[in-house]
């Protein structure tokens, strides 16, 4: 890239310098040999192993039919964000302003956005205290 206001080449953050994880490699190799007609059982990531739950599919159904259909916003629906909000309060007495939650489609997704944002290489690795996420122990 360039900046032609400054008359030199933009460098980027060496925190763009983020390798794919590697499941990604592996699904990858994966795909090849289903293509090339192998039988493959998929191990490499935490797939659901069930169905979409029944008001799942009933709240997607709902939104494919009706009349808006659009990006959601960058930090996720909003409406999610408060519910999952009260779900903090409800079950653990927590208020947790629903500014303070983001939506991913993942938690590697999530991981390395915080870390993106929080940290460079050079500072090292962070030691939070351990905290085990609600969805863990369910």
């Amino acid at each position: 890239m360039f900046d032609p206001a400054e008359k030199r080449p933009v460098v980027p953050s060496s925190r763009s310098n983020v390798r794919p994880f590697m499941v990604m490699d592996v699904m990858a190799a994966a795909a090849r040999l289903e293509a090339q007609g192998r039988r493959i059982i998929h191990m490499e990531v935490g797939q659901p192993a069930a169905p979409a739950p029944k008001a799942a599919l009933a709240a997607a159904h709902r939104a494919l039919t009706s009349a808006r259909l659009a990006y959601t916003e960058a930090l996720g629906i909003p409406s999610l964000r408060a519910r999952i909000a009260r779900s903090y309060a409800d079950r653990y007495g927590l208020s947790v302003d629903p500014s303070r939650i983001v939506i991913t489609t993942g938690s590697s997704a999530g991981f390395t956005l915080a870390f993106l944002a929080l940290f460079e290489p050079a500072i090292g690795s962070p030691s939070p205290a351990p905290v085990i996420h609600p969805t863990a122990t369910s």
